[in-house]
């Protein structure tokens, strides 16, 4: 007989890797934010060479990266609240709709010669404090696309989404930088946005939460493939032991007596380290409450991106006056005193066994896309 709890540590494959993209309404999302987050930073590579060309300063250039993360930082919890309390597609189409917005100015200024290192950084900040909910939003929107069973896949493949920007984007933004300028790589941007738009509107989740009533209504791709493919539902300890695992690959880099052994320590580190934050992540979104899911990732993303104004700075100080080594380094002993103080508590928490309608409690919240329809 077969045992359906032992399904769920059924030996890992290629298919739960791309289970998600089985389902019709995250097919096209996938694409759209592939697309979309090439251009992000597609953009992001044309302001960094517009600040350099403007000042020759790299303060101003650390500068215009706090101005975007820094709001991330400030207004993470509050962020996490207004995607519990607001339909998470609606919030969605506002936030994009913004960005593209931000995008097409931020062409037009530079275009037309007025653009000036002020407005570089006030532009940013504004980029920052759209991008806190939008981002928490897009990642429990991914439940809403897939449900449960596919949420592992759906991070997995998001982290895919980032690795492959992270080597597209600046490959188009320095083929538009060299032929037609820091303008068209801000436009490419603003029209990325517009798939990304379309498939909200055109797509509704199959998996949602209701919003609930109530007062104050606004209160690396190895890795990631790995990630994918692994247990549906992962475990606490396995979380604390990738964490563990990813610091032992970045001591090995920074030991590493040549440069041939160096480059295939931070490969190791970029898989592992992403493997870590995909199953840390899928834990984090299955074992929170649904109606706190929004809350809860709204801290996560102060705590990633949200911290790099802090952790930053302190890094490259580190780096410039002790070097490379140990400014790298430090992330290794933080991931190692991390995972050791909180093994105890990773160790006991696992994801909840997957409900039926009749005994999940919040079954009740659960809506169709039918009823979405009917309460659009």
């Amino acid at each position: 007989m077969t045992n359906p709890a032992g399904n769920e540590r059924a030996r890992p494959s290629l298919r739960h890797a791309f289970r998600s993209l089985e389902s019709p309404e995250y097919r096209p999302w996938f694409i759209s934010q592939l697309f979309s987050a090439s251009g992000t930073m597609t953009q992001g590579v044309a302001l960094s060479w517009l600040v350099l060309r403007l000042t020759g300063n790299s303060v101003d250039l650390g500068l215009m990266t706090s101005c975007t993360f820094l709001p991330m930082l400030l207004v993470g919890p509050w962020s996490g609240t207004l995607v519990d309390r607001m339909d998470r597609r609606r919030l969605l189409i506002v936030t994009q709709s913004l960005l593209a917005l931000i995008a097409g100015l931020t062409a037009v200024l530079i275009a037309t010669g007025a653009v000036r290192l002020w407005m570089i950084f006030v532009i940013a900040a504004v980029t920052g404090c759209v991008s806190a909910p939008d981002s928490t939003a897009r990642q429990v929107y991914a439940i809403d696309l897939v449900g449960r069973d596919g949420v592992a896949s759906a991070i997995g493949l998001y982290e895919v989404i980032l690795n492959t920007s992270r080597v597209a984007g600046p490959a188009v933004g320095g083929v538009l930088l060299a032929t037609v300028g820091v303008a068209a790589c801000c436009a490419v941007n603003a029209a990325s946005y517009l798939q990304r738009l379309y498939v909200l509107i055109r797509h509704r989740p199959r998996y949602a939460l209701a919003v609930p009533s109530g007062p104050a209504g606004l209160g690396a791709l190895p890795g990631a493939l790995l990630a994918s493919v692994g247990p549906r539902r992962p475990t606490g300890r396995s979380v604390a032991v990738l964490a563990l695992a990813t610091a032992a690959a970045v001591f090995g880099t920074v030991t590493a007596p040549t440069l041939w052994l160096a480059l295939i320590g931070l490969a190791a580190t970029g898989c592992l380290s992403i493997w870590f934050i995909a199953r840390a992540n899928a834990l984090v979104q299955l074992t929170a409450d649904p109606s706190m899911r929004g809350r809860v990732m709204g801290l996560w993303t102060m705590a990633l991106p949200g911290c790099e104004p802090v952790t930053g700075p302190f890094v490259g100080y580190v780096t410039q006056v002790d070097g490379p080594r140990d400014g790298l380094g430090l992330a290794g002993l933080a991931l190692t005193l991390t995972a050791t103080i909180g093994w105890r508590a990773l160790a006991d928490r696992r994801p909840p066994p997957r409900e039926s309608p009749a005994d999940d409690p919040v079954a009740g919240l659960l809506v169709t896309e039918a009823s979405l329809a009917e309460t659009a």
